[in-house]
């Protein structure tokens, strides 16, 4: 497997609360976006990601079917979850904390998914650009039922609410999600960029350019339309 990511602050946060973990030994990728006051957002997004991770590695067999690793990451994020909720119940500086996760793992031609909140990740082949996840969002919501359109849901004063995170209550429900690699690029992203960026410019930019290019170039055109938030791509392909 071959990858490439890039995360910046944009041009209007002070610290950077997206998170980045990736197993090679294992070809995990993580993204994490999260959020609460007095840096808390660094901190979920950071215990989300790296708490998945761990779990993951350590209960993966390679022999394992599509039933056991999705009870893998649903005991992996759950696990994850309560660390997440606890440390904001029992620390002032962290209440309320949560965050997206998005994680996905490549077993042969699988790539296995879990999602929650509104980060995103596209499947690109060589005809199309296709959001395999579905946000976890107020306008999402709006939209898919037809109350709003696609214009009004760009500038909707509630766009950037989720409808569920990690680490904000007890327990949380995981969108689990089963697609083939074949000779596509995987796209994870937070939505600094998705919100910034047209998926029909997505599509240009990655196919267009090698993967650690298309990063760069990605992350380099949201801060152009404005950085309004902190801006994360991971993208993986066969190698």
């Amino acid at each position: 497997m071959k990858y490439a990511s890039k995360s910046d602050v944009g041009k209007r946060r002070s610290i950077n609360e997206d998170y980045i973990a990736v197993s090679d030994s294992i070809n995990l990728y993580i993204i994490a976006d999260g959020m609460g006051g007095h840096n808390a957002g660094e901190v979920a997004s950071k215990m989300a990601a790296e708490g998945i991770k761990r779990r993951i590695e350590e209960g993966f067999n390679q022999k394992s079917g599509t039933d056991e690793i999705f009870s893998l990451f649903d005991e992996a994020i759950k696990s994850t979850n309560y660390d997440i909720y606890s440390k904001a119940s029992e620390n002032d500086d962290c209440f309320g904390m949560g965050t997206t996760i998005d994680v996905c793992l490549v077993v042969g031609n699988d790539v296995y998914i879990a999602h929650i909140g509104d980060s995103r990740i596209y499947k690109i082949s060589k005809e199309e650009c296709r959001l395999v996840t579905k946000d976890h969002s107020v306008v999402w919501d709006l939209l898919t039922s037809g109350k709003i359109t696609e214009v009004e849901a760009k500038n909707h004063p509630d766009r950037n609410k989720i409808t569920r995170a990690l680490g904000t209550e007890e327990d949380v429900k995981i969108d689990f999600i089963k697609e083939t690699l074949d000779d596509c690029i995987y796209l994870m992203c937070t939505d600094g960029l998705s919100n910034l960026i047209s998926d029909e410019e997505i599509f240009k930019i990655v196919t267009g350019n090698d993967i650690e290019n298309a990063a760069e170039i990605l992350v380099e055109r949201a801060n152009e339309k404005g950085g309004h938030d902190n801006i994360t791509a991971l993208l993986f392909t066969k190698s």
